[in-house]
């Protein structure tokens, strides 16, 4: 049986100081305080992640063909959206090889998958245009989806007093409840390569096995799932919480073991709590309070269910 790990801890905040040493920077954000919705007119909330990027090999995003996006997609920067302020905001630095010199697009959406319940919104300007090789941006591009032109899916001020809007995507699928035909949507197979599931196809450091349990593309290697480790408050302590994505199709399961040193891991109730497990996030926490001046850490294990 396939089984593949991913440990998570303050490795992170190294990788995100690389990511921001190179390349021209844009500042992206939405309005602030303004009236987002989703197509059923809820407010948007904090699932809803926005994606700076833009789209590889001259592929032309449309409502029509909102089932390729995600594999001709390359992200450059992200963002969570912050439901009690209704806006999101970041700082990129667009150091992607691949997105050079292609238009650029804002992305949002609260799952990757066009499953039940996925709501997107996609917009641009024919201004926006990331750096091409070689060059940089000074000063920084500032970039609003207040400054949008054009709205691929979902709306942008369509309505007096309404900024964004989402669209409902469901029913057109981009993933697969079977493995072997997760697999094979992308070209791969256990019959050509017995260690397909070990394998790392785009070369991110992600095992196949795990972008397919995180609903991420195993062939795009900017396509990355959003893990976040962090400290939250429980009643009168704090603990060490992990968030991730899960892709709701997925037939694997879940494990999380922690640990202090990299060595000795565990397991369990005993150990780890659910805090919430909805079919594409999960957050897990540390049933051990945390104390000043002492290393934690969460590995991910993921397994295919026979």
């Amino acid at each position: 049986m396939a089984t593949s790990r991913i440990i998570l801890g303050a490795l992170l905040t190294a990788f995100t100081a690389l990511m921001s040493a190179n390349g021209g920077q844009v500042v992206w954000s939405s309005e602030r305080m303004a009236t987002n919705l989703t197509s059923t007119n809820s407010p948007l909330g904090d699932d809803f992640r926005f994606e700076l990027g833009g789209f590889a090999n001259g592929f032309v995003p449309t409502a029509a063909n909102v089932a390729s996006w995600r594999s001709n997609w390359i992200t450059v920067g992200a963002a969570d959206y912050n439901s009690q302020l209704g806006f999101f905001a970041a700082s990129t630095s667009v150091d992607s090889a691949a997105a050079f010199g292609s238009a650029a697009y804002i992305w949002g959406f609260n799952r990757e998958l066009a499953t039940a319940g996925a709501e997107w919104v996609l917009l641009t300007n024919p201004e926006w245009m990331l750096p091409s090789a070689g060059t940089t941006i000074a000063p920084p591009r500032q970039w609003s989806t207040g400054t949008a032109t054009v709205a691929v899916l979902g709306n942008v001020n369509a309505q007096p007093g309404i900024h964004l809007q989402t669209a409902a995507v469901a029913g057109q699928a981009v993933g697969s409840a079977s493995a072997t035909a997760w697999l094979a949507s992308y070209g791969l197979s256990e019959a050509s390569d017995s260690q397909i599931w070990e394998a790392d196809s785009d070369n991110d450091g992600v095992s196949n096995l795990l972008e397919y349990a995180t609903g991420t593309h195993p062939l795009v290697a900017s396509s990355f799932s959003r893990e976040s480790v962090y400290i939250a408050s429980y009643g009168d302590s704090q603990s060490i919480t992990l968030t991730f994505d899960k892709n709701p199709d997925a037939m694997v399961h879940y494990q999380i073991e922690l640990s202090s040193d990299l060595n000795q891991w565990t397991s369990g109730d005993d150990f780890v709590e659910v805090v919430s497990d909805a079919p594409d996030r999960m957050t897990v926490r540390d049933m051990l309070p945390l104390t000043a001046n002492e290393s934690r850490f969460f590995r991910l294990n993921v397994s295919l269910l026979p």
